[in-house]
């Protein structure tokens, strides 16, 4: 059976890795559904970082695989790098030559940059505007990943809709739509069930979650957080013998072989919701297993490695559920090394920042289980350190608001343990200040209202 496969080319530069890291999975949840119609979408991605470019070929391998691509993707946000721009003369003075290939996509981020942008950036982000509009071409605008996905769902559906991209054999262009899914705003046509059942997943889907463009993936997390694990797992179930097909079809492709990690991960957390800790530990090995090998062969990709780290905290939190608190500390202090090494070669990256954060109260909660109060104190000190870091840059950033509020709650818990009052009743009363602000801002989260009346009745209690 003949199969149609297409290139896309992405180039980008390191400031958007992790809205790069979310186009290059919506390509594999395409993937997963157009492999039914024998297409396959050939991901190249370009990174560009300084004055480099993080290569898994060699720069003539890239150029060739530029020169023949079927779809050029241009990202960029506060800046455009030389690479960048000699990709795009490449792709246009190839599409001017054959009057067809490839089509440009070009989309530009437009939301507040998370650190000041020098001159020599803002110079490039200008000339490349220029660049543009003397070739008159459109820029596709996006503030997150979720808009970047759908405008380029659209993108892609127009190919197929134009017969520039075509199915494989026997079957007819006019299905193509069913199986380009990227927002989770619409319901899946193919998908079978009781009725009712159908009207309520329709209805989580409907409500825009961002996570439901693999239709098992994505209908397996809605099943969990509705509670329904058993359902939960048979999807997963099938997001694993999916993305199994595509690596064991696809063996030599990165995105294909992490994809199936995380169906090894997915699989662990349903297993974990239904209690079944040994099966949960198998899947959470195999996840860890994997991701081990995409570290050895792309050491210097950072997604891997920070992929790595967070088998590693899988593991750890499923050994503290075993009751094997040295092994979860084990695994929790190789999280903490990655954190820390993807922290160190770019202090600047905000979620190297939080995963460091995160590692660090992991470790405090580690050893508060094991009843030592003083190095739990130690790590809940650079918990907190690093999430007023967060808070103090970002203040009206909820996320770290939250985390700066837990912070100070987990020093607050310390103190009391060590019979310093005074030091945690400051702590106390910084957690409260934060939470009333986030009960502000989303009065109807749980969450915040349970920490808060936790803490006001703790503060009457000193």
């Amino acid at each position: 059976m003949h199969k149609k496969i297409y290139s896309i080319f992405l180039a980008s530069s390191s400031e958007l890795a992790e809205d790069r890291k979310e186009f290059e999975l919506f390509v594999n949840r395409q993937n997963k559904l157009l492999n039914k119609k024998n297409i396959f979408l050939d991901l190249v991605i370009r990174e560009e970082s300084g004055d480099t470019v993080s290569l898994t070929q060699k720069q003539d391998d890239y150029n060739k695989e530029l020169k023949t691509c079927d779809i050029f993707v241009v990202m960029y946000w506060t800046k455009v790098g030389t690479c960048t721009n000699i990709g795009f003369d490449m792709a246009w003075a190839q599409f001017r030559y054959t009057g067809k290939h490839p089509r440009i996509f070009v989309f530009e981020k437009t939301a507040a940059p998370l650190k000041p942008v020098s001159n020599k950036d803002k110079n490039s982000f200008k000339a490349f505007q220029k660049k543009l509009n003397d070739t008159r071409h459109f820029i596709n605008l996006y503030d997150d990943h979720h808009k970047l996905t759908k405008e380029f769902k659209k993108n892609l559906s127009l190919l197929f809709d134009d017969e520039y991209l075509k199915f494989g054999n026997n079957y007819p262009n006019n299905e193509i739509t069913e199986y380009l899914y990227t927002d989770g705003n619409s319901a899946p046509g193919n998908f079978i069930c009781r009725e009712d059942e159908h009207h309520m997943i329709t209805s989580e889907v409907l409500k825009g979650k961002d996570d439901l463009a693999d239709p098992y993936s994505g209908l397996g997390k809605v099943y969990s957080q509705l509670g329904l694990f058993e359902k939960a797992l048979d999807f997963c179930k099938n997001d694993f013998e999916l993305s199994k097909q595509l690596y064991e079809n696809y063996p030599e492709n990165a995105g294909f072989k992490d994809g199936l990690a995380l169906s090894y991960q997915n699989l662990g957390k349903a297993y974990n919701d239904l209690g079944d800790l040994e099966k949960a530990l198998n899947s959470y090995q195999e996840y860890n297993k994997i991701e081990k090998q995409l570290s050895g062969q792309y050491p210097l990709d950072s997604r891997f490695k920070d992929n790595l780290s967070i088998s590693y905290q899988f593991l750890g939190n499923i050994h503290v559920s075993l009751g094997n608190l040295e092994k979860a500390f084990l695994f929790y202090k190789k999280y903490i090394e990655i954190k820390k090494q993807l922290y160190k070669e770019d202090p600047e990256n905000i979620s190297f920042i939080k995963g460091l954060a995160i590692s660090y109260q992991f470790l405090g909660e580690v050893h508060i289980t094991l009843n030592d109060a003083d190095k739990a104190l130690k790590f809940f000190i650079k918990f907190n350190k690093l999430t007023k870091e967060l808070y103090d840059t970002y203040s009206s950033n909820i996320d770290f608001k939250y985390g700066f509020a837990i912070s100070n709650k987990k020093l607050g818990d310390i103190y009391i343990k060590k019979n310093k009052l005074t030091i945690a009743k400051k702590h106390y009363f910084q957690s409260l200040y934060l939470y009333e602000q986030l009960i502000e801002a989303s009065p109807k989260m749980i969450d915040y209202s349970n920490n808060l009346n936790i803490l006001k009745q703790k503060l009457k209690e000193i």
